[in-house]
């Protein structure tokens, strides 16, 4: 299919990029997981999410848990 004819939109939701790098921003954990969701998130998708990413373990022993604060660079 000539790239002229196809949906520029439908396109970019069909490709990602994946960085090497973790970067995090200010705010909580919870924040974090949740960035770019553009929606609400219920504790066990944000649960399972951590998860995923092996990190939930180590959230979870923390003192404030998901509501940990972190800043620029952890």
């Amino acid at each position: 299919m000539p790239i002229e004819k196809l949906d520029l939109t439908a396109w970019r939701r069909a490709i990602s990029h994946v960085s090497q790098e973790s970067p995090i921003m200010s705010g909580t954990i919870r924040e974090n997981i949740c960035y770019g969701l553009g929606r609400e998130a219920g504790e066990d998708e944000i649960r399972k999410a951590a998860l995923l990413a092996n990190a939930a373990e180590f959230i979870e022993k923390l003192p404030a848990g998901y509501e940990t604060e972190v800043d620029k660079g952890g």
